[in-house]
């Protein structure tokens, strides 16, 4: 599936996700400095997203949060296209939690009243695994939240036309579970 292009808004410094299944940006795209050193940022090479997501305007990734500076205490990182381009492809996050069991003890949490959070069982990928937005937004997919042997993945893209939200969806399921092949191939 082929992701539409835009921009994605950023947040705050820290990397959040807005009650458990916003936007995963984060600080200035300038921190590519620390994705070498960022387990988020290793685990799909910029050829590999450029591949699944069927875009070659993908640039490189910068670390979003450094290990226990995301959620959970997992690290983060998000891929963009180049800062000068007019029309950046839509910005694509990764979140690494290792060893804390976090989707399966945040899919138990209690999702507010009011029908604008919803929470959707993904099938296909991880050993469980399920899209979560809360509150949902026409301009990103719900957040990806798959489990992983002893890891934890968060996956988040944005929408931009002529990409739709079920589109969206298939590219993230694509990239985790290019993401879990290189997980379950670690020792």
């Amino acid at each position: 599936m082929r992701l539409g292009t835009g921009t994605t808004t950023l947040t705050t410094a820290v990397l959040l996700i807005n009650a458990a299944g916003g936007e995963l940006w984060a600080q200035s795209p300038n921190q590519s400095d620390d994705a070498s050193k960022n387990p988020a940022c290793a685990l799909l090479s910029v050829a590999e997203v450029r591949k699944i997501t069927g875009r070659d305007d993908y640039q490189r990734p910068w670390a979003a949060a450094a290990p226990g500076e995301g959620v959970a205490g997992g690290s983060a990182c998000a891929y963009e296209g180049a800062v000068t381009a007019l029309k950046e492809p839509p910005k694509i996050g990764f979140v690494l939690i290792s060893g804390k069991d976090y989707t399966r003890s945040h899919s138990t949490t209690k999702l507010p009243p009011g029908g604008r959070c919803k929470r959707e069982s993904a099938k296909g990928v991880g050993d469980v695994a399920y899209f979560e937005c809360c509150p949902c937004s026409a301009k990103s997919a719900p957040a990806l939240f798959v489990k992983v042997g002893s890891h934890d993945l968060i996956v988040d893209a944005g929408v931009e036309p002529p990409a739709t939200e079920a589109s969206v969806r298939s590219t993230m399921i694509s990239l985790a579970k290019a993401v879990e092949a290189r997980l379950r191939s670690r020792p």
